[in-house]
């Protein structure tokens, strides 16, 4: 196939004839299926007649834009529900005004679920005391003072 290909050349660019936007969006279709049904790359490289990393960059090609399509639709899910929350928030605002408490609490979590789509909580801060694992482990024998390849004893 790739001496078939090879008559296929164009003289003044080298590019294979018929390699414009649409075959390669075909062969780059085929490969991601291929590849999906669990073809090893090199089968499928010999099978389309292209080389092994030609294979795997249509293949990551169309893996990538997959995942940039994706993350572009949960971004719009995302704007459409900060949108619906803006608008729920004006509609409580005057009943919040004029003394509501259950609207009050209505807008505290709406205000709390915007907070959490947009991103604005910082990530909770913890900290891990190690002093008694380490000093634990120390006891052990496994320490500067210790002896290397020395077993730990027992106690």
């Amino acid at each position: 196939m790739a001496a078939e290909r090879s008559k296929r050349r164009n003289a003044k660019n080298g590019k294979f004839v018929g390699d414009g936007p649409r075959a390669i969006e075909e062969r780059r279709a085929k490969v991601h299926a291929m590849a999906l049904s669990g073809m090893q790359f090199r089968d499928i490289a010999a099978k389309l007649g292209i080389s092994l990393g030609l294979a795997y960059s249509d293949y990551k090609y169309v893996h990538d834009e997959t995942i940039r399509e994706a993350n572009e639709t949960a971004e719009q899910q995302r704007q459409k529900s900060v949108e619906r929350i803006d608008r729920a928030i004006r509609g409580l605002l005057s009943k919040v005004d004029s003394g509501s408490a259950r609207h009050a609490e209505v807008l505290a979590r709406l205000e709390q679920e915007r907070a959490r789509l947009l991103g604005l909580y910082a990530p909770e801060k913890r900290q891990h005391d190690v002093s008694g694992s380490l000093a634990e482990f120390l006891s052990l024998g496994f320490g500067e003072d210790s002896e290397e390849g020395s077993e730990p004893v027992a106690e």
